[in-house]
């Protein structure tokens, strides 16, 4: 499941990257995208911390992106505001659960969890600006 901090961090990566200029400020965003100013202030950090962001310091400062779009993955920020994502715990690896070998239902989830992780990964803030385009009509 995605958590709050990761959705907000997902949206503002996804603003930063179709904004032309780029970059933007704290504030801009908090409002913009109605994340409380403190909350998008420690996301932010955090992104940054990850080298996914890049902070420009004083007046006209704020946060742009470190890459391009197309280099940065759906996957890499939710790793970097709440760690790898998992269908259930057991996912995590060999030993995250004392029933993992034994149980049927972990052994169902690998699929799922691998087509996960293999979209998260091949899926980059290019591809969702591309997806959220509105399509224009042909002639």
């Amino acid at each position: 499941m995605i958590r709050n901090d990761t959705d907000y961090a997902l949206r503002m990566v996804v603003y930063l990257a179709g904004r032309n200029p780029p970059g933007a400020a704290t504030a801009e965003l908090s409002a913009g995208l109605g994340v409380p100013h403190g909350f998008a202030q420690k996301i932010l950090r955090r992104l940054a911390a990850a080298g996914i962001l890049k902070v420009r310091l004083g007046r006209g400062g704020g946060f742009s992106l470190n890459r391009k779009p197309d280099r940065v993955s759906l996957r890499e920020v939710i790793v970097a505001i709440q760690g790898p994502p998992r269908l259930n715990r057991c996912m995590a690896g060999p030993g995250a659960c004392a029933l993992q070998t034994s149980c049927k239902i972990s052994a169902s989830l690998k699929p799922i969890q691998r087509k996960l992780d293999a979209f998260l990964s091949g899926t980059s803030l290019s591809d969702i600006l591309g997806r959220a385009r509105p399509r224009r009509k042909a002639p």
